[in-house]
């Protein structure tokens, strides 16, 4: 075999794409013309380095692949196993006896997140609930959740339905929503109730689902004991509450866009009350601003500029999207291309911006500072805020301490590409929705492209 070590000047590095606790194994093969391979060159994380050739960190967090890289006329496999198992498992391999191969281009390939299809065969439709799920159709999916056991649900916006799908079976199921728009009470089985364009869908720690039934001006609920759909907020009609505390369904709503639990906070509901442009909690059955103001004795009147402080006193533009964990709020100003963070400090919700608004100086990690339209919002495991900057159609992951941004899917344009292959290198078409498994699997809404798609 020949192994060419000249030209080979950089290494790459796959930073904590690793699963620890799993050893892993790379094998290169030499092949001759007849296809006869003979085993080269072997190294595993349990040794620190081999000839030169690949190295692991001492801590089994990153794997290094140092000179010689390109091989010529040679076979490559990854292995792994478990740290209590004597097996290995094959991962992939890379063949191609007639040409040159690249070590590192392999491995990164396969050890960087993958992306694929989940949902969806990317016709607009709807296509029954039958069969497997990457089979049938979605109709501008805008926003999905997911639990701990992959099942996702998913707002199937323009089929006015609400659907999941079971990780189990790969199935698809309507669990809200009829072939019909519009609104035809509540205290009914769910799979009965009309909706009217559903653009937000929430979970709250034992498994009853939040709608956020846009147009019908509502949040909806349903019960996972009995099957029962119900409002929880809104009468039904456009328009806002004169004040804070009155009943929650009582009071009117205007677009109501997106819906989230904070789970480890009493399972408390929150939702974006679009073009009221207010962020708003139920409590005890009572509806409460947690952002935004309409008083123009405020001194922070002026909407579309970025203002920080007593959330209550700031007057936000078209809140689009929001979520909850561990009594932090996150919401995203769309017109503004803003993502907010909002803390009870004092007995007051103090608001910051955390990304976007394309402020000089703003930190970033060799990404874009600015946002384009973006529209969905999660939260992750360890508290990383992600974003679907569906114009720019990249999913933007933000670390809300520091600031920082990266992509983590989507930057080869808008489009359908790249299932089954690095995310990072994939292509969407204006993704609005976005979910994170408590085990940091991604799933993303890519709305146009009609399909339900997962990042790990």
């Amino acid at each position: 075999m020949d192994v060419s070590v000249s030209n080979v000047t950089s290494a790459a590095m796959l930073s904590n794409q690793l699963v620890l606790g799993y050893e892993y194994r790379v094998e290169i093969f030499s092949c001759v013309e007849n296809d006869s391979c003979a085993l080269e060159f072997a190294i595993d994380s349990e040794e620190q380095s081999f000839g030169g050739l690949l190295s692991f960190s001492s801590n089994g967090n990153y794997l290094l692949v140092g000179a010689p890289d390109m091989v010529d006329n040679g076979v490559v496999f990854l292995y792994k196993k478990s740290n209590s198992s004597s097996a290995w498992g094959l991962i992939n391999r890379l063949a191609n006896p007639s040409s040159s191969v690249s070590v590192s281009q392999f491995l990164t390939n396969i050890l960087l997140p993958q992306i694929k299809t989940i949902v969806g065969n990317g016709m607009p439709g709807y296509g029954g609930d039958s069969g497997a799920a990457t089979s049938t159709s979605l109709l501008f999916p805008t926003s999905i959740a997911v639990d701990s056991s992959g099942n996702i649900y998913i707002a199937d916006t323009q089929n006015h339905r609400i659907r999941k799908f079971t990780a189990l079976t790969g199935k698809l199921s309507t669990i809200a929503g009829t072939e019909e728009e519009g609104y035809n009470g509540d205290n009914i089985i769910a799979t009965t109730a009309k909706l009217s364009s559903p653009t937000g869908v929430a979970l709250d720690s034992i498994g009853n689902v939040y709608i956020a039934d846009s147009q019908n001006h509502r949040i909806r609920k349903i019960t996972i004991s009995n099957g029962k759909i119900s409002t929880i907020a809104g009468d039904g009609d456009a328009g806002s509450p004169l004040y804070d505390g009155l009943s929650a369904i009582a009071s009117s709503l205007n677009n109501p866009t997106s819906v989230a639990v904070d789970q480890s906070s009493s399972n408390t509901v929150y939702f974006a009350d679009t073009n009221n442009s207010k962020i708003r909690k139920i409590t005890s059955s009572k509806l409460y601003t947690v952002a935004g103001t309409d008083y123009t004795y405020s001194p922070y009147i002026q909407p579309n500029l970025i203002y920080e402080g007593l959330a209550q006193y700031i007057k936000i533009s078209s809140p689009i999207s929001v979520a909850a964990s561990g009594g932090k709020i996150y919401f995203i100003e769309n017109l503004i291309n803003t993502v907010r963070q909002v803390v009870v400090q004092n007995g007051y919700y103090t608001m910051t911006t955390i990304a976007g608004g394309c402020r000089p100086g703003f930190p970033s990690t060799t990404e874009f500072a600015c946002l384009d339209s973006p529209f969905g919002i999660a939260i992750g495991p360890n508290g990383d805020v992600y974003v679907a900057d569906k114009s720019n159609a990249r999913i933007k992951k933000i670390n809300p301490t520091t600031k920082t941004i990266s992509t983590i899917a989507g930057g080869s344009g808008a489009g359908f590409d790249g299932d089954n292959g690095p995310a990072i290198l994939s292509s969407l078409n204006d993704p609005c929705g976005i979910a994170v498994q408590s085990n940091g699997a991604v799933y993303i809404a890519d709305t146009k492209n009609n399909r339900i798609r997962k990042v790990l």
